[in-house]
């Protein structure tokens, strides 16, 4: 069995947190979850997509789009990446027609903005430990957006600090 990667669980829960989300601004009814997030999420599919496709099935495709965006746009989509330390970066619509509308975006984690590294441990943040992911977010959760903190981390055998700039509260 092979070891899924970082990357494919951060856009798995990405997929989560918007179908999370959309309901709140496009009914149910006007949608259906097909692709490779829908083998996975419904149907326990071992294939980890890149991608999620809706059915649009409401009478305005129009609104659809502006729905999407209010999602990807929401505070509660971005408290819910916020929550596991998760960005969408790089959004843009590829493409936009009369039938299709598409939205591409890269996907990562905080640590990465801040140079930590797959396997590192991150043991303090301003000198006081941190013990577990909730007390980390929590701590982090203290601090106003743009502060830089100092993350004590491991690396292999060696520990350093590394500057981290605060990006939301």
């Amino acid at each position: 069995m092979t070891k899924t990667s970082d990357g494919a669980k951060l856009i798995e829960f990405v997929h989560l947190a918007f179908l999370q989300v959309l309901p709140t601004r496009l009914p149910v009814a006007d949608y259906v979850v097909k692709g490779g997030a829908n083998l996975r999420l419904f149907f326990d599919s071992r294939r980890r997509s890149q991608d999620i496709d809706l059915d649009y099935l409401g009478s305005a495709f129009w609104r659809a789009e502006e729905r999407v965006d209010a999602v990807l746009d929401s505070r509660a989509f971005k408290d819910l990446l916020r929550l596991r330390g998760v960005e969408v970066v790089d959004l843009a619509k590829s493409k936009q027609t009369n039938t299709t509308r598409r939205w591409k975006f890269a996907v990562q984690g905080a640590g990465a903005r801040a140079g930590v590294r797959r396997g590192d441990v991150i043991l303090a943040v301003n000198n006081q430990d941190v013990t577990s992911v909730e007390q980390f977010n929590q701590m982090m959760g203290q601090f106003d957006k743009g502060r830089i903190v100092a993350l004590l981390i491991r690396r292999g055998t060696n520990s350093l600090y590394i500057p981290f700039r605060v990006d939301s509260n």
